[in-house]
């Protein structure tokens, strides 16, 4: 009876943690993809390729002067 009552312990455990482990996961991708878009974004800035709030293409010295 105990080993019984200690395997579904033991597997409620685990099912908690794989839980928690794919959450885990699923943060991680969405951090990913805002990490590469931020990146992106910042490589657009630094080519001059970053559009403004207007939708108009902006350089860097633009941005920076909030023009």
């Amino acid at each position: 009876m105990q080993d019984a009552a200690s395997a579904k312990s033991i597997e409620k455990k685990l099912a908690t943690l794989t839980t928690e482990l794919q959450k885990l996961k699923d943060e991680s991708e969405n951090d990913d993809k805002e990490l590469k878009l931020a990146q992106q974004h910042l490589q657009e800035i630094n080519a001059g390729l970053s559009k403004n709030e207007d939708g108009a293409y902006a350089s860097l010295n633009d941005q920076l002067m909030g023009e």
